[in-house]
């Protein structure tokens, strides 16, 4: 037992030996930092301007028309969609300019995604306000994307008529 005892202490001895012969000593050591970050992806954004529509001045009963542009920026492939609520109309099922003073007139307009005012620019399938029209579809390139809304109305009668909507961009 002895015998076993000596040959494993010499074994150990051995392979201790060993070891500090094949590590190397150094004579001053540096450091530096390692850096380590990780870019999760910027939040998405989006900004909406709009330029005020005035319809041209006209006599009783003449139909007139207008357009104005809503500009979008958006981040590069971010989808979106823009919605026009109904205005000050209340709980009415149409928009309606309102006379700025005097008689209580109102009359009804109308505001259109395309040039041949066939298809109303409203909010059914989001807020659903207006439910007349829907929702504009887009998607962000990172500059400023111009869409044109096309305005139609009827004029009753001469007199400064208003409405004020809510232009939204979801995204």
């Amino acid at each position: 037992m002895k015998k076993m005892m000596k040959r494993f202490l010499f074994s150990i001895t051995a392979a201790a030996a060993a070891l500090c012969l094949a590590i190397p000593a150094f004579a001053a050591t540096a450091t530096s930092t390692l850096t380590v970050s990780m870019s999760l992806g910027v939040p998405a954004t989006a900004t909406v301007s709009v330029a005020p529509m005035a319809f041209p001045t006209s006599g009783s009963y003449v139909n007139a028309t207008q357009s104005t542009a809503i500009t979008v920026n958006a981040s590069n492939g971010l989808p979106y969609t823009i919605s026009l609520n109904k205005g000050l109309s209340g709980t009415s099922a149409n928009r309606y300019l309102k006379k700025a003073s005097g008689v209580a007139s109102n009359f009804p307009y109308y505001l259109y995604k395309d040039a041949a005012r066939t298809i109303q620019w409203g909010d059914s399938d989001l807020a659903a306000t207006f439910t007349s029209g829907s929702s504009v579809a887009g998607t962000g390139t990172g500059a400023n994307q111009t869409l044109t809304v096309y305005g139609s109305h009827y004029t009753y009668s001469m007199g400064t008529y208003t409405d004020d909507l809510t232009v939204t961009v979801n995204y």
